[in-house]
């Protein structure tokens, strides 16, 4: 009797220190992910911080371009003529934002679904490793949600990224 009720009780303290270990692995894998998506997230604020900058280059350097061809190769008088120098300008101007869309806009999309597959991938390995049963597992997954809704939503340049930077600790330290 005596020797069952040590057995149980040296089982219980192993399985409190295999849990302990695998909360601080989790709490390791968190701190490693927050960094990787601190570094993607202000990679698209400074994208996105940037977009009127990338819709005024893209829409006069198109129609800076034009005039320069037509000086170039136009007719002869185009700069005196102001019939001839009208007509180009708004094709122009629409060549230049589809340009703005092709550059600006496509980076954006790509740069968010990077983010969104790297998201997860990092679900897909915490639920594999059973990381949702430990409270830093199940906040982390929460706010792996939280980060995606906020990127999906075009919300990236709100997100405070240095404290995704700092590294997550065990709950009841925290509470210390």
């Amino acid at each position: 009797m005596v020797a069952s009720a040590v057995s149980s009780a040296v089982s219980i303290a192993a399985g409190e220190e295999q849990r302990q270990k695998f909360r601080r692995y989790v709490a390791e894998v968190a701190t490693v992910q927050n960094r990787m998506m601190a570094t993607r997230i202000d990679a698209m604020a400074d994208h996105q911080k940037w977009h009127a900058t990338y819709f005024f280059v893209t829409t006069f350097g198109t129609v800076g371009a034009m005039y320069g061809a037509m000086y170039k190769y136009g007719p002869r008088h185009f700069f005196k003529n102001p019939q001839l120098l009208h007509k180009p300008f708004g094709p122009a101007c629409c060549i230049g934002v589809l340009f703005y869309m092709m550059i600006y806009h496509v980076r954006n999309v790509a740069m968010k679904a990077r983010f969104w597959q790297m998201v997860e991938d990092f679900q897909r390995e915490l639920k594999r490793v059973d990381a949702h049963h430990v409270p830093e597992g199940l906040h982390h997954m929460t706010m792996l949600e939280t980060l995606l809704y906020e990127v999906k939503c075009d919300r990236s340049y709100f997100i405070d990224t240095s404290v995704l930077r700092e590294p997550v600790g065990l709950f009841e330290e925290a509470r210390k």
